[in-house]
């Protein structure tokens, strides 16, 4: 495990600002950590139902409150703001690896092993732990609940439950229905064995929900944080709509639909337990019961991923040596191409493009176009570069939110080609174009298709500079 847990650092330290591309959620949840480092309040210029001045409520605080002591300590940078999620993720690891130890569920530490090197390499839980997002924190209270689950009943095991069921609504919303499908699962399989712990992770739940109304309440942003909230996913879409959209979020994760199509074949061949059952029903259940409340977009996939994985790995375990010796190649193999298809193959498709993406070569075009007292309106992969220069960035998603005077003292723009128009728009004045940054290189069209993200995220960056009116001094770009 040790061993594991040194390559999983390695490799992503590595990498870690090369896939992907700093993006919208990223920024939306670092901005306020920023902000709160730099002097500027727990604010945020990146959501869209806030200005610069309110107390920030976009999201839930906790990860961002978080991340902006890890940025206090280490100093702000993308490297940075991801690291914390790796050390996050870490600890999950390892929480994982004493539950699994403890539990029983995987009997083989062999088996256990692999587990883990899954966890490192799946497709979903990849882009979780290395997107900037606060989805990490998320699993590391989920497996410390089933950590707890374990030990001797008391006072003690109810009052950690309690607390751990508290800090979900302060870790991310979609936690909720998470906290209450797997409880109500955990009932139906376990019944009354199960309904003490159930209900006080549940109390914890509503205490954590409580106490977060509470928090936004008192600073007057109550109603901020449900507008910013509530317009998510399929919400407000038809029934038929929903359920049209069913089907790609059980194949958008790969790793978890190779998984779930070997533990189908496991079960078309008599091979189950109850653990397996239940690992099974919440891979089933959980996307469609979360895409028709509001979404189940890739990095929520770990909430199916994980039960599934562990009745999958227990099973295996237990019957290893059961079944015939094509079968147990078969699933060696299969689970062998889940994991493939997740680290692996992303590190080796971006790798082509992987020095065009570095926050070097974006910190070089910034400082070639912008100047220290500019005020811009920027995408988000160029948000750290701009936060070097001491600016304070404008986001595409905070338009609606801008306040007057800072719309009229933008300087200059720095979007993707789509979005060049409508910010200029919503700006006002006219805009010269003053350079671009190409998109980085592609990998081949084999590996385009299969990394699809990949393909969605290399587009070019234009840059426009306000042209100054009739008399003013003119404006050019930065010297380099």
């Amino acid at each position: 495990m040790l061993a594991l847990s040194l390559v999983f650092l390695l490799v992503n330290g590595l990498t870690l600002t090369s896939y992907p591309s700093v993006w919208v959620d990223e920024v939306q949840f670092a901005d306020p950590a920023v902000s709160l480092v730099r002097g500027e309040g727990f604010t945020s210029t990146a959501w869209f139902a806030q200005d610069s001045q309110a107390f920030w409520a976009g999201n839930v605080p906790l990860y961002t409150i978080l991340l902006s002591c890890w940025f206090w300590l280490l100093g702000v940078s993308p490297a940075v703001g991801r690291s914390f999620n790796l050390v996050l993720f870490l600890a999950f690891l390892w929480v994982a690896w004493t539950f699994l130890k403890r539990s029983a569920l995987v009997s083989s530490e062999n088996w256990r092993l692999g587990f883990i090197a899954l966890l490192i390499c799946a497709h979903g839980l990849v882009f979780s732990y290395r997107a900037g997002r606060y989805d990490s924190l998320g699993m590391l209270w989920f497996a410390l609940s089933a950590l707890v689950w374990t030990i001797a009943p008391g006072v003690r095991r109810t009052a950690a439950l309690i607390l751990l069921g508290a800090l979900m609504p302060w870790t991310g919303l979609q936690l909720l229905p998470a906290a209450g499908l797997l409880g109500a699962l955990l009932l139906l399989f376990l019944r009354r064995e199960a309904l003490t712990r159930v209900a006080a992770v549940w109390t914890g739940v509503l205490l954590g929900c409580a106490t977060l109304w509470w928090f936004y309440a008192s600073h007057g942003v109550w109603s901020a944080f449900r507008a910013s909230t509530s317009a998510i996913g399929v919400i407000g879409h038809s029934w038929m709509e929903k359920l049209q959209s069913l089907p790609a979020v059980y194949t958008a994760d790969k790793t978890r639909l190779i998984v779930l199509v070997l533990a189908l074949a496991l079960a078309w061949l008599g091979r189950r337990n109850r653990p397996f059952l239940f690992g099974l029903s919440a891979a089933l259940l959980f996307p469609a019961a979360m895409q028709i409340a509001g979404k189940f977009p890739i990095y929520y996939g770990w909430m199916a991923l994980l039960p599934l994985m562990i009745g999958v790995f227990g099973l295996l375990a237990a019957e290893f040596w059961r079944i015939s010796s094509i079968q147990h190649t078969a699933a060696v193999a299969t689970l062998t191409a889940a994991a493939l298809i997740g680290l692996p193959i992303r590190l080796w498709a971006l790798a082509a493009g992987a020095a065009d993406r570095s926050p070097a070569a974006v910190s070089a075009f910034v400082r070639a176009h912008v100047r220290p007292d500019d005020v811009a309106v920027a995408d988000f992969k160029v948000y750290y570069a701009l936060r070097e220069l001491t600016l304070r960035p404008l986001a595409i998603t905070y338009l609606p939110a801008i306040r007057p005077e800072e719309r009229d003292r933008v300087t200059v723009l720095i979007v993707k080609p789509q979005d060049a128009q409508a910010v200029q728009q919503v700006i006002g004045g006219h805009w010269l174009s003053s350079g671009t940054k190409p998109a980085p290189r592609r990998s081949n069209a084999v590996l385009a298709l299969i990394v699809k993200e990949l393909r969605d995220d290399d587009y070019p960056l234009l840059v426009y500079r306000r042209e100054p009116l009739p008399g003013a001094a003119p404006s050019g770009p930065a010297s380099p």
